[in-house]
């Protein structure tokens, strides 16, 4: 009877030693585990917080590109709108020239001259044949362009007003008796840079002025209708600055042109003066 006692001690005791190193030995893999797992789920966390960072990045990219390609649609809208304001500025300004000057003969420029006469000479499309005549003004919606020098049946040559063989009796606007002079072309500076030669074109001025007369800056010039070629009124330019000249019998204004020679595209050739009459030739007829 002891024994069977004894045995069934043993038996339960050896039952509560297992169950006591079971979980133990749980215990224990759960403890060692431990820092596997939170570093298992740092990683997740991190992976994931990674993954979504991509794709924000990557929906942020596709909209600046987005706004980039919106951006060059309006900067191109933008210039054709500008594009056009300018053809139909010009367009009214050139339809208010040929009322005050009916007749006169619609251009386009069709060639310059080579880097040393860039700004000396511009060729037309028009010539002989479409009632141009050599020594005839020729104007541009903002002012005076110069006049033609020579001419064929399909083609005319004009010389510029920034070339230094030009020469148009002006008047300062508004100024006195004493505005009048001589605009002369300022011609071109030749220049050395690193890679190229350059042409600097210089101001044309306006000299024989009255030493006494008080030229304001900003005032504008305009032809006088002396020396037979130029009708009167039309812009020369505006004044920049005045100084005394060489001989300080007379001083000289700097003029800024009215025309950009740089982009001329279209011209007007007016009619050339009789010399003996004192009018003016058109196409169509004297007027």
């Amino acid at each position: 009877m002891i024994g069977i006692v004894a045995a069934a001690v043993a038996s339960l005791l050896l039952l509560w030693l297992y169950s006591a190193l079971r979980g133990g030995l749980a215990a224990a893999v759960r403890d060692a585990n431990a820092p596997y797992g939170r570093f298992a789920l740092a990683v997740r966390n991190a992976v994931s917080g990674l993954s979504e960072a991509l794709g924000d990045s990557i929906v942020i990219r596709q909209r600046i590109q987005q706004l980039e390609a919106e951006n060059e649609t309006l900067r191109a809208s933008l210039l054709r709108h500008e594009q056009t304001v300018r053809e139909n500025d010009e367009l009214r300004m050139a339809l208010g020239l040929m009322a005050e000057h009916p007749g006169a003969i619609c251009a386009e420029v069709v060639s310059r001259g080579d880097s040393g006469g860039w700004w000396r000479e511009v060729r037309l499309d028009k010539g002989a044949a479409s009632g141009i005549r050599a020594n005839a003004p020729v104007v541009a919606a903002d002012g005076l362009v110069g006049r033609v020098v020579r001419v064929t049946d399909d083609t005319a040559d004009v010389l510029l007003l920034s070339d230094a063989n030009s020469k148009v009796a002006c008047v300062v606007e508004d100024e006195g008796p004493g505005a009048r002079g001589i605009v002369v072309g300022g011609g071109i500076q030749h220049a050395q840079a690193e890679l190229e030669l350059l042409h600097v074109v210089e101001p044309m001025s306006l000299a024989y002025l009255d030493k006494e007369a008080e030229i304001r800056p900003g005032s504008r010039v305009v032809t006088s209708g002396l020396g037979g070629v130029y009708p009167a009124g039309i812009p020369v330019g505006e004044v920049r600055s005045t100084s005394p000249d060489s001989t300080r019998l007379y001083q000289r204004a700097l003029v800024a042109p009215c025309v950009d020679f740089a982009s001329l595209r279209r011209v007007f050739v007016l009619g050339r003066r009789a010399p003996a009459a004192g009018g003016f030739f058109f196409a169509g007829g004297e007027r």
